[in-house]
């Protein structure tokens, strides 16, 4: 920025047209940073969510100048991310999301120097159990907060902890005030029965009060904000002195952030890569099957059906079935249960210290999955021993309901006990005998509690493409009830979705994807192959306009990208399925 004096006098005039006062709206400050890099109007969303971040890292941290470094990293991953907040009007939730995960960064890299500096066994301890309700709810308002749908966590930020009356909420997001009212109501009840579910007995309007009071009462100091304008200033135009002006934790913080960012992208691409090629694989095979035996359709074994698959593959050697198989491919597997998968999600927050198993993996029950570091589990195993030691009956019990909530049943924590010091990792087993079908997490990533690290089919659920029994010439009386019974489900199906959509309670995509299992259902009964070309082509269609629908809705900022690669995969998905069929067909001898 310039520094003469008729520049400084036009930024004071600037900082004044960009004022709170002055009307201007968070997407059009956004805008205008955006466009033109302009400082005042950085600063002007500085001072309106600068008391909201801050909020949110002190709570976290617990920490003042912890807290100070963490909100100013978070206004700094704006500088560089400003352009992705879509949409504009939502920065003060993406400004949410973002000092969540600066401030646990910052916990985690503070939890793990002073595990580096301490024994464990010379960590003080714990304060005692604080009456005033706010002490129990603060630690975990957070990390309930950051896990409510957005539709839910908005309202929450702009009325509780940014204090925005309904009526300028409603106006910033474009809702009806009723449903701006409703969500809220509906958002606080969701939130105080997740902290019932953590230990914690408060009522939706008790946690209203509370964030009221406290949530939005974190003021963000003058000197921060003055603080974080000349560190952004300096850190969107690169220049040279920005180590002055920055300090070193802060810069760490902002990368750190910025390169988790990054990852998370190319973990969906990944994922969406693996998707498409994955559907792509086992739907083409299963087409080309179906419409290879025309005179027995509707009389083979579903592959929706994994007791019959089991059922057919026991009358096979064992290693026919492929039960000596150690790794499967995408390209191995001609059919899934998508019944039978079991996810594997992280019970806390935390570093993935080590993956054990690859995707395509033969595993066995109890097998080790993953390790994950967890700061949080070594203070509240730490905890735990404290309190058994203090004979406080009550903080055990709550301390070890937390516990099993992280997955540590009775032999581990009397682990623990036996042991008398506490533990940092957490140790994923393999909860049945299958097969690992998507790896998620990666070694060294930051999860979060609920994050997916591994999704797993039991061994029946799975058909290679060599499993696949030949087609009986007889009709099998219970495989048609079931065919028919789920064909009549999925009408159903499709009829409640596509009222639920009609009242604004289901999204186009989930008419989509239910009319989507009808048409797949429905080929189980075509007698000809102008029938199943038929249902092919209709299901082109449906994923055709499904596309066009995700297209439209990300232009206007009410998707995600993701959403749009996920319609698209499902066009090309249902165009190749067509193509197979018509080729199958043409190939057949007249």
């Amino acid at each position: 920025m310039a520094t003469s004096p008729p520049a400084k006098v036009i930024q004071q005039l600037c900082k004044e047209a960009f004022s709170e006062e002055s009307g201007l709206t968070d997407g059009q400050l956004l805008e205008r940073f955006v466009a033109q890099r302009d400082e005042a109007a950085f600063e002007s969303l500085v001072r309106k969510h600068g008391p909201m971040v801050f909020g949110v890292c002190q709570r976290v941290l617990c920490n003042h100048h912890d807290a100070e470094d963490a909100s100013q990293a978070t206004f700094l991953v704006l500088v560089r991310k400003a352009t992705g907040v879509v949409p504009r009007e939502m920065v003060g939730n993406w400004l949410y999301g973002v000092a969540c995960q600066t401030a646990l960064r910052a916990k985690a890299t503070g939890a793990k120097r002073r595990a580096r500096e301490k024994q464990v066994d010379l960590l003080p301890e714990p304060e005692a159990v604080s009456p005033d309700l706010w002490n129990d709810v603060r630690p975990l308002l957070d990390q309930e907060l950051r896990r409510l749908p957005d539709k839910y966590r908005v309202p929450i930020v702009l009325c509780d902890l940014e204090s925005k009356t309904h009526d300028e909420a409603a106006r910033q997001l474009d809702w009806p005030i009723g449903t701006l009212s409703g969500r809220l109501s509906r958002a606080r009840k969701m939130l105080a029965d997740r902290l019932v579910r953590r230990g914690l007995v408060v009522a939706g309007g008790s946690l209203a009060a509370l964030l009221s009071l406290h949530g939005a009462s974190a003021g963000a100091p003058s000197l921060l904000v003055a603080a974080t304008v000349k560190a952004a200033s300096a850190f969107a135009a690169r220049q040279a002195a920005t180590a002055e002006v920055i300090s070193a934790n802060v810069a760490g913080l902002t990368e750190g952030v910025l390169r988790a960012m990054f990852l998370t992208k190319l973990k969906i691409a990944a994922y969406l890569l693996l998707v498409v090629s994955s559907i792509g694989a086992g739907l083409g095979v299963g087409a080309a099957a179906l419409l290879s035996e025309p005179q027995h359709a509707g009389q083979t074994e579903t592959p929706k059906k994994p007791q019959l698959n089991v059922e057919a593959q026991a009358e096979q050697p064992a290693q026919a079935r492929g039960g000596d198989r150690k790794r499967i491919t995408p390209a191995d597997i001609a059919q899934i249960d998508e019944t039978k998968i079991i996810r594997v999600s992280a019970t806390t927050d935390g570093r993935i210290e080590r993956i054990h198993k690859a995707t395509g993996e033969r595993v066995k029950k109890g097998d080790v999955l993953a390790e994950l570091y967890s700061p949080e589990l070594m203070t509240t195993t730490q905890q735990f021993l404290n309190a058994q030691r203090s004979g406080n009956a009550d903080l055990q019990r709550n301390v070890r309901e937390r516990l099993r909530l992280w997955s540590l049943d009775n032999e581990q924590i009397e682990a623990i006990l036996k042991a008398g010091k506490p533990v940092s990792h957490l140790t994923f087993r393999a909860p049945i005998d299958g097969y690992v079908i998507r790896k998620h997490g990666i070694s060294g990533a930051y999860v979060k509690a609920g994050d997916p690290l591994y999704d797993l089919a039991e061994l029946a659920a799975v058909t290679l493409k060599g499993d696949q029994p030949a087609p009986t010439a007889t009709k099998n009386p219970r495989i048609q009830t079931l065919l028919e019974e789920r064909r009549a489900t999925l009408r159903l199906l499709v009829k409640s979705t596509t009222a639920a959509y009609h009242t604004g309670k289901a999204t186009y995509a989930e008419v989509a994807q239910a009319t989507s299992l009808l048409l797949k259902a429905e080929l189980e009964f075509c007698t000809t192959d102008k029938e199943r070309l038929a249902l092919h082509e209709e299901a082109v269609a449906l994923a055709k306009a499904n596309e066009k629908s995700a297209t439209q809705l990300y232009k206007v900022g009410k998707a995600m990208h993701a959403s749009v690669l996920a319609a698209t995969a499902n066009r090309l998905e249902a165009e190749i399925a067509l193509e197979r069929a018509k080729v199958t067909i043409n190939s057949r001898p007249k």
